[in-house]
């Protein structure tokens, strides 16, 4: 029986958001690096898929180590969680569905297979292995092409997050519109720092009347800002104390 080593990683931009996850099989002088990015998921389920597909890629019954660093899913195992959860009718003890089943279903099917055991690192950073899979887990879900991962999303569905996150931006019969840009803030949904605030502000409502409500996606700028470029570039580090003041033209 083969005896492999696999170090696995799972990382998730927003958690819910896009994510990737990496592995590497060690067998003898054999590596094999595996990874692949998805546009809406969560960092439990890309912890998940990494023991999955690299579970899939082995062709025969092996001697197999897992060596991560998800306490999420090594200590279901070494916990007998997942035997409670099956037990249970995959409900948890409070009576709830267990979060991520298809996946843990997959799981338990495929490690029944091999002859199995997990090594659990602190962080990623424990290991050159496992500081690679991360690597290959970020590169993943920062890359082009990324897949959906249909079981979350019939769920959770990824238009109807952005568009929740959207409402936040559009106007509201409010007196007090310092209220509604403070609320804003504190939701994490906008970070103005100056007084052109309400002109970006409205720029933003017009494009995602346009798109349909979706905010556009812009590579490799931040998500929860608002405007062009140019318009953070001058708004940034700028006095909006006015702000109410201006608000009322005056």
């Amino acid at each position: 029986m083969k005896a492999i080593n696999i170090y696995a990683d799972g990382a998730c931009s927003g958690n819910p958001g896009p994510g990737g996850y990496g592995i590497i099989l060690l067998y003898k002088q054999h590596r094999k690096e595996l990874s692949r990015g998805y546009r809406w998921t969560t960092n439990h389920r890309m912890e998940l898929y990494a023991i999955i597909q690299a579970l899939e890629a082995l062709k025969e019954s092996c001697k197999i180590e897992i060596i991560s660093d998800s306490k999420y899913l090594l200590g279901t195992f070494t916990n007998y969680q997942l035997e409670r959860w099956m037990k249970n009718g995959w409900l948890t003890s409070s009576k709830k569905d267990v979060l991520n089943r298809d996946l843990w279903e997959v799981l338990d099917r495929l490690l029944a297979l091999h002859e199995a055991s997990m090594t659990w690192v602190k962080n990623h950073k424990e290991t050159i292995e496992s500081c690679n899979c991360h690597i290959l887990a970020e590169e993943a879900l920062n890359g082009k092409d990324l897949l959906v991962d249909t079981a979350y999303e019939q769920k959770n569905p990824f238009g109807a997050y952005y568009q929740k996150r959207t409402n936040a931006y559009k106007p509201k019969e409010r007196a007090d519109e310092k209220k509604y840009i403070s609320e804003s803030i504190s939701a994490g949904y906008v970070t103005p720092s100056n007084l052109d605030y309400l002109a970006a502000l409205e720029r933003k409502r017009e494009r995602d009347r346009q798109t349909g409500g979706i905010p556009e996606f812009e590579e490799g700028y931040p998500r929860d800002e608002f405007g062009s470029r140019e318009d953070h570039k001058k708004m940034k580090g700028r006095d909006w104390s006015d702000m109410k003041h201006r608000s009322r033209g005056k």
